[in-house]
């Protein structure tokens, strides 16, 4: 792994849920990088993130989905971040971590052998902060990326039974994950804090399409059986009636209205912060 201090310029112009984008990149009307600085290892990343934690934060750990360049994963994380602490979220240190997507529509399979060669490194990363700031860790993943994360917790576990306990929460954001895989991989985590979150959406096309491509009915993310999923002590926010247009993939980033659902839910302690 290799690691980079990354400041993102938003514009003053921004709109919740957007990634404005304008020619030249002027940071009038753009997202930009405003800086960017090599650190090495991701040990000093950890422990530069670690070093920022303010009282109540968390640092948290964004893992993105598939067909997402680095570039492409880094402002959708710094929108995800600016837009929920508006909307109510707790702040905190951000950490990207981006596993090696080929970033074409066309690549999902090679896409999912990538993220699957990911485990090893997003584990190191996650026992490296577990073990210095337990309680104090959130790890998101978002489509395919929360195929990596639960597929990494079940790693971890199978050689530190119950070391999921030791992060703060788990939120699992459209996850691209087949419905047997996911409760096998519930069953090889075993403990898992109280913070686990999961959303879904009926509107998902992306989902529809992996669902497609794997022969199977549906995904994880795409499910109407919020009943038994709630009965394992998951938290799941349906966002059906939320969607942002276009594949609805997204929604959780790209609908103001989810953005406020979730943030008020995250504000009121419905969920934690």
């Amino acid at each position: 792994m290799s690691a980079a201090l990354v400041d993102v310029s938003i514009p003053p112009n921004h709109r919740p849920g957007r990634i404005e984008h304008a020619p030249g990149g002027d940071p009038n009307r753009s997202f930009t990088i405003a800086a960017a600085r090599d650190l090495g290892s991701a040990d000093a990343l950890a422990d530069a993130a670690i070093a920022s934690l303010g009282p109540g934060e968390e640092v948290h750990v964004f893992v993105h989905g598939y067909n997402n360049t680095a570039a492409e994963s880094v402002f959708r994380h710094a929108q995800i971040a600016h837009d929920y602490v508006d909307a109510g979220a707790g702040g905190g240190p951000q950490i990207t971590f981006h596993w090696p997507s080929v970033a074409r529509a066309t690549g999902y399979v090679a896409d999912r052998d990538a993220a699957l060669a990911a485990r090893t490194d997003l584990e190191a990363l996650l026992l490296y902060l577990i073990d210095r700031v337990p309680g104090r860790v959130t790890l998101v993943g978002h489509s395919m990326g929360a195929f990596l994360s639960m597929e990494t917790l079940a790693r971890m576990s199978a050689a530190r039974p119950g070391i999921a306990l030791r992060l703060n929460g788990i939120v699992l954001v459209s996850p691209d994950i087949g419905i047997e895989l996911f409760r096998s991989e519930l069953d090889r985590v075993g403990p898992r804090p109280d913070r686990f979150v999961l959303t879904v959406s009926q509107a998902d096309r992306a989902l529809g399409l992996s669902a497609f491509l794997t022969r199977q009915t549906e995904r994880l993310g795409s499910t109407d059986d919020v009943g038994r999923l709630r009965a394992q002590g998951i938290t799941v926010i349906d966002l059906t009636d939320h969607g942002e247009g276009g594949n609805n993939h997204s929604t959780f980033a790209a609908s103001p209205s989810a953005i406020r659902l979730i943030g008020g839910l995250i504000e009121s302690g419905g969920i934690g912060r």
